[in-house]
């Protein structure tokens, strides 16, 4: 072989060689692109569950007062009831007597 080939055919495992890096350069960017997108979704999922989260913590919340004003409102109704029964002892104690009527239904 003579020089001139020798220099032609080492051209040539060049180029091939620059093809090979600038298809390996075209995949680093798409990878490094790739990831970036991937950053921003989950970027985007973190707020949302953030979000999701609050209003988990707000429903708990008011859930909790709910629960308390029912309790509250449950032991004013007892103390209330046992008053009632209390008197309704105390008039029986007395001999006096009621005569419920109930409408017929």
């Amino acid at each position: 072989m003579s020089a001139n080939d020798n220099i032609l055919t080492s051209l040539a495992a060049l180029e091939e060689n620059l093809k090979d890096i600038v298809s390996a350069k075209e995949q680093v960017t798409e990878v490094v692109q790739s990831s970036k997108d991937l950053a921003d979704v989950i970027a985007s999922y973190k707020s949302s569950f953030e979000g999701l989260a609050s209003n988990i913590n707000q429903i708990l919340d008011e859930s909790k007062d709910l629960s308390l004003n029912v309790l509250s409102d449950l032991s004013k109704l007892t103390v209330n009831l046992k008053n009632e029964i209390s008197e309704f002892a105390k008039l029986s104690e007395f001999g006096i007597i009621f005569n419920f009527r109930f409408p017929s239904l």
